[in-house]
């Protein structure tokens, strides 16, 4: 017979509105938060049409291809709060575009803010599937945390931009990180355990 008794238990809400908000925030530092601002990067690096759209494709499969990677490491070490560390790695390495003096090192952050941006998806999405406790529509919540981020992340690339300009744009970062501090200390109330 099928048990029944994780659903008998209930859908652990506050931890799954947790990890869809966290879904939301590293999402929003995808490539479309720079979209906004390749004309003005492009112009600044004296850069082509082929390096500027390479720069989307080099932050996509970085944050894909991690994945996998990421998903061993916490499976072997579940103790690793990649919920937590993602969104601040993505938020440093995005702000950090700031002081890109050249190609290569937007680039770089490029890549290694996509690195940040797979490392939370497989700790969370297990997380947000034990917390929603098999059941879809639950689980959808966190599927739909990715989208809004995703969805919201150019017209917050245009209000960084609008409010701090290229100059600034380090300050973007704040969100990211205030979310991973934020995580961190959930991780570390015993009613909270997310790691366990």
């Amino acid at each position: 017979a099928v048990s029944t008794a994780p659903q008998a238990r209930g859908i652990d809400r506050a931890r799954l509105m947790t990890l869809s908000a966290g879904h939301a925030v590293i999402d929003s530092y995808g490539h479309t938060l720079l979209a906004p601002m390749f004309p003005v990067i492009a112009a600044r690096l004296d850069l082509g049409l082929d390096q500027i759209g390479a720069l989307p494709l080099m932050m996509g499969l970085t944050a894909s291809l991690a994945q996998p990677l990421v998903g061993l490491a916490t499976d072997r070490w579940p103790r690793i709060p990649a919920v937590a560390l993602g969104p601040a790695v993505a938020a440093v390495f995005v702000g950090l575009v700031s002081f890109a003096p050249s190609y290569a090192a937007l680039a770089a952050c490029m890549f290694l803010a996509g690195i940040g941006i797979g490392a939370y998806h497989p700790q969370g999405a297990s997380l947000a599937s034990a917390a929603s406790r098999g059941r879809g529509l639950a689980m959808s919540a966190f599927t739909v945390g990715g989208n809004i981020g995703f969805g919201v992340a150019p017209l917050l690339g245009a209000i960084y931009y609008k409010l701090f300009g290229l100059e600034r744009f380090y300050l973007a970062a704040v969100p990211g990180l205030a979310f991973a501090v934020w995580m961190l200390v959930m991780l570390r109330r015993p009613e909270n355990r997310l790691l366990d």
